[in-house]
């Protein structure tokens, strides 16, 4: 796992990938590094081999991680939930939808459009209504992405949202679904 710890990013994503690519009997090793490391670099790209490895070991590891207290750990666990492309890593999004910080709901909410899963639809649509305006923004982002043509009235009604950036993504989130519309001035 210390090659995890390189210089710059590029080069401990190819090492998580190709740990990855040993599958499931990279697993034990990979969760004793992200278990006992105190090192968040070492965490992260074990967190990311895991969810490109998947399963039910892999998703209990990473939801764990989802509740660490250095950020970059916590955004790494989603981006892992992200690649494990299933169910129950969606399911893992959806509730961080609901999570006490702004950004990792705002993440969450990106993670969920970029996995494609019209099942996320509902809780999206009521992440436009979060008191963060970057959460309001990033659900609307990711209603555009799935195309959710079931989201047209909310994101109609998220036109009128205090904050530009939000009128701005709902805009082009229904303009993705066939609908043209200007944010309001």
């Amino acid at each position: 796992m210390r090659d995890f710890i390189a210089h710059g990013e590029v080069v401990p994503m190819r090492a998580a990938r190709a740990v990855a690519a040993l599958g499931r009997t990279a697993l034990k090793p990979l969760l004793h590094a992200l278990c006992t490391s105190a090192d968040t670099r070492i965490q992260r790209w074990s967190l990311e081999a895991l969810g490109l490895i998947g399963g039910e070991p892999a998703l209990a590891a990473i939801r764990k991680a989802t509740r660490d207290p250095a950020m970059s750990v916590r955004l790494h666990a989603i981006e892992a939930l992200r690649h494990m492309n299933d169910r129950a890593g969606a399911r893992e999004l959806v509730r961080l939808l609901a999570y006490e910080s702004g950004g990792i709901r705002g993440r969450a909410a990106l993670a969920l459009g970029e996995l494609g899963n019209a099942r996320c639809v509902p809780a999206l649509v009521r992440a436009l209504k979060d008191d963060k305006w970057y959460v309001r923004q990033q659900a609307a982002a990711a209603l555009g992405q799935l195309r959710a043509k079931s989201a047209r009235a909310a994101l109609t009604r998220a036109l009128n949202d205090p904050r530009k950036a939000v009128q701005k993504a709902a805009a082009e989130a229904l303009a993705s679904i066939g609908n043209k519309a200007r944010p309001s001035r």
